[in-house]
């Protein structure tokens, strides 16, 4: 067991000294219409520790994930809003213990525990019922960044910070609720002042966040008032441990500042790594991970073209040889495909090759990605590569298909776009989905979203980029239309080789508002994700076909499986908004209203991208096949949502939600992915046992007999 895996105060919390608990995050105000929010600023709830149960909902390919808010963003300090707005999420790309199941021990820890509105433990609140645990089988990181959407009194800057959680589940047969019950423990992990009211002394932007619950974050003094004397100064870099973070006393708030010296530092020092302080090259937001030593590491990019690897002098050896600028934010993957075995990883960026002077290269065409492997240790390895965009790239679909799609003709218009405005200093990290094909022999995959200025946007994707049978294709399009009512993107099934149930719409471009959106929208999709089986993921605008939405632009969560003829990529919706669902532990139907895709002007900070992305897959008994929804741990992605207080009440929270793969085979009882004798055996063992959430009862009735080992009989053999 890794050291850090232990909880800060081990000793205080064997001694009962528990930390104070806050209320879940799928949870509403004790009154309805309150609010049930956080504030960064509260020094008691710096650290909060819940279980969240997740929700079971149905893809359009009629497959079950489950689903719950994970974190909402922190209190507005206006009042005018309930939270803040999310400016970028996380996921690790992994679990730890890294590729296995040996689990994660700690002394008796309490999490709080409730099922229905208005419970919790915060001020109003009625008391909540704890669930002790002494550890659980595998964990993950998963964190947001958020600002506030007006200014505090101040007057000039708006409060910013990073919360992230070490979330902890059980796969093991028998323990409650394996996979669905999560045990969270929520930290904040940087703010931008002490008290809401300011002087607000940095802008914090997240960039990731690793297994361990080490959180990468970039840091600046933008729209800081000159005449604030704790201003940061510089360029900075840092990593926080959030499970050494001192949550009570002096130190509570991890503040940000410069106290009138030449460096920053963090007011809880003992937790706040600065790996580039009050530097003076421009940064882009980092990148985060885990080695295979199991120690936390962070990449972050520069504008003039280096690469910081932790605190060590930057380097340029992560760019391929054409390649004269790169673009955007860091992308990491834990795929080992770019490199020779026993690399820590893949590390991606957008990238041009455009010549001259540098002001030609600044002003180039960005139509490539640039590849690099990682060392077992997290520095660069081996060659890097580029792949450049095709002319007349497509999706290889006959001219008479409905969805057939070509795009960049002549090879010059089409670009990658997802770098510019903010996203570079305040948006995720990052642009560029990583991940490999299927199978013994996988092949690595990169893709990125382009613009092509005539037929819209599409993401495009490279397999083997920049090596010897590199070949592209379209994984998604959002056609060329400006205009909603007559949609010309690609196809939402409702089933491999089914029928459409919508189709992704159009961007709108400049000048071309949107029926009913002031100001236009400049984006139509998302950059991608991909895990380790060729499925890419992403966020799109979309309308349905039918039903009480149809016609009506949406928002939904994306996956495109190369499932159809051809390798043909297939589209299944994952989650959308309109969507309503009761919250496991609020009691509480929320909807969603938002999943965050553009801002006023561009792509949003908070958008969809290969950073949100579990690519380690779930333990199972077999391997899952590229159709499966078993080939990704989970996705977070930021979202609004509105939960529904009754009598025309209701209460709103920015909030990251977490997917997860559900079960689909009812007879799998140990959730092994196959139905066989283990099952059998499993019920036999609690056979007449009666409860809920109990191990066996697959029917969901209460009670463990005849049923469910007849569920078992009918279904023997079948794999997930």
């Amino acid at each position: 067991m890794h050291p850090r895996a232990q909880p800060l105060t081990p000793i205080l919390l064997a001694a009962g000294a528990l930390a104070p608990l806050a209320r879940a995050q799928d949870s509403v105000g004790p009154v309805p219409g309150s609010n049930a929010a956080i504030s960064m600023f509260d020094d008691t709830r710096q650290r909060a520790r819940y279980v969240v149960d997740l929700a079971e909902v149905s893809t359009s390919w009629n497959r079950r994930v489950w689903i719950a808010p994970i974190l909402t963003a922190t209190r507005d300090v206006t009042g005018i809003f309930n939270t803040n707005v999310i400016t970028g999420g996380g996921v690790s790309a992994g679990f730890y213990p890294v590729g296995g199941t040996t689990g994660t021990t700690f002394p008796a820890t309490d999490y709080a525990l409730w099922t229905a509105p208005g419970q919790g433990v915060g001020p109003g609140q009625t008391a909540a019922s704890t669930f002790t645990r002494t550890g659980y089988d595998l964990q993950f990181g998963l964190a947001i960044g958020d600002a506030g959407a007006i200014s505090g009194a101040s007057g000039e800057s708006y409060p910013s910070g990073a919360t992230g959680a070490r979330i902890g589940f059980d796969v093991s047969p028998g323990t409650p609720a394996p996979r669905r019950r999560l045990y969270v423990e929520r930290t904040q992990a940087a703010s931008s002042a002490i008290i809401p009211e300011g002087p607000y002394s940095s802008t914090i932007s997240l960039g990731a966040i690793d297994p361990l619950a080490a959180v990468s974050i970039r840091a600046d003094a933008f729209g800081v008032p000159a005449s604030v004397i704790t201003a940061v100064k510089g360029e900075n870099i840092a990593r926080i441990d959030l499970l050494r973070r001192t949550t009570t006393g002096a130190n509570a708030i991890n503040f940000l500042l410069n106290l009138l010296s030449p460096t920053n530092s963090g007011w809880d020092g003992g937790a706040t790594n600065f790996l580039v302080n009050a530097g003076s090259v421009t940064l882009a937001t980092p990148a985060g991970f885990l080695d295979d030593a199991e120690i936390s590491h962070t990449l972050a990019p520069s504008l003039a073209g280096t690469l910081q690897f932790d605190s060590s002098p930057p380097v340029t050896t992560h760019r391929a040889a054409a390649v004269t600028g790169l673009r955007g934010n860091p992308s990491y993957s834990i795929t080992r495909t770019a490199s020779p075995t026993g690399v820590g990883g893949t590390l991606g960026f957008l990238a041009t090759t455009a010549t001259g002077d540098a002001n030609a290269i600044s002003k180039g065409p960005v139509r490539t990605l640039n590849l690099v492997g990682l060392r077992s240790d997290g520095r660069v390895a081996g060659t890097p590569r580029a792949a450049t965009m095709p002319a007349n790239i497509s999706n290889g679909r006959a001219p008479a298909d409905p969805d057939a799609f070509s795009a960049n003709a002549g090879g010059n218009s089409a670009e990658f776009q997802h770098w510019l405005s903010q996203t570079v200093f305040r948006g995720p990290s990052g642009q560029v989905g990583i991940g490999q094909t299927a199978g013994t022999t996988p092949r690595l995959l990169a893709a990125a979203t382009a613009t092509d200025a005539t037929r819209g946007d599409f993401i495009a994707v490279a397999t083997d980029p920049g090596a010897a049978g590199e070949a592209w294709t379209v994984a998604a399009f959002s056609g060329a239309s400006p205009n909603p009512a007559s949609p010309e993107g690609q196809q939402v099934l409702d089933a491999s080789g089914g029928a459409p149930i919508g189709r992704l719409l159009a961007n709108i471009k400049p000048g071309v508002p949107a029926p009913g959106t002031t100001p236009p929208l400049w984006a139509s999709m998302s950059s991608p994700g991909i895990d380790l089986s060729g499925n890419v993921y992403f966020v799109s605008r979309w309308a349905p076909n039918a039903g009480a939405l149809a016609n009506t632009a949406q928002t939904g969560l994306f996956r495109a499986s190369p499932t159809g003829a051809g390798g043909a990529y297939e589209l299944e919706l994952l989650v959308s908004t309109g969507r309503v669902i009761r919250g496991a532990n609020s009691g509480t139907d929320y909807r969603i209203t938002a999943l965050r895709l553009t801002d006023t002007n561009s792509i949003a900070s908070g958008a969809f991208h290969q950073g949100q992305v579990l690519q380690q897959r779930l333990p199972r008994a077999n391997a899952p096949g590229v159709g499966s929804l078993f080939t990704v741990g989970g996705l977070a992605v930021n979202a609004t949502i509105q939960y529904d207080r009754g009598g025309g009440i209701t209460e709103e929270y920015e909030a990251s939600l977490f997917l997860t793969p559900g079960k689909t085979l009812l007879a799998d009882a140990n959730d092994d992915g196959v139905a066989d004798f283990a099952d059998f055996n499993l019920v036999l063992s609690n056979y007449g046992a009666s409860g809920p959430g109990l191990a066996g009862d697959l029917n969901g009735d209460g009670v463990v007999d005849f049923l469910d080992l007849n569920l078992i009989l009918a279904n023997y053999g079948l794999t997930e």
